[in-house]
């Protein structure tokens, strides 16, 4: 059965990580990320069956396919900001138990959770409109403007 979502809420600043993301940053109009975030349970069930290989977590192709996920689930949530410059960046993969992503204070956050076949996950949309400053610096400028 389809993956189905549940009630989004805020994002909280100290809500715990879970063991598998994949981030992708956006800018232009708007600056933020689209995180993908999973048990690792959930993850390795999502890859082998994106990839339609078993696949775990310390296997060499894991965090590509991951990356690979992140990167389709953007593209489709960035065809929803019509009329709007979103660029996204390459994605990266964070591995690891309890990690937490930071994405700043001036920046709001949705979480929404999601049930699947595969096991639960939650995708994670925190935005800020772009400033006049730092709308059209490189992600990594941004940070330290």
């Amino acid at each position: 059965s389809p993956a189905q979502t549940d009630t989004p809420a805020l994002t909280q600043p100290d809500q715990p990580g879970l063991d598998v993301s994949g981030v992708i940053a956006l800018s232009g109009d708007a600056e933020g990320n689209v995180v993908l975030s999973f048990p690792r349970e959930t993850a390795e069930r999502v890859v082998s069956l994106f990839t339609g290989v078993e696949m775990p977590h310390n296997h060499p192709d894991f965090a590509d396919a991951v990356a690979e996920l992140v990167n389709m689930i953007s593209a489709l949530a960035s065809t929803r900001f019509t009329g709007r410059d979103i660029r996204l960046h390459s994605p990266c993969v964070v591995v690891g138990g309890g990690h937490v992503l930071l994405s700043g204070k001036e920046v709001t956050g949705v979480t929404i959770p999601v049930t699947s076949d595969a096991g639960p996950f939650f995708i994670e949309i925190s935005l800020r409109r772009a400033t006049p400053r730092t709308q059209y610096l490189p992600p990594e400028a941004r940070a330290s403007a």
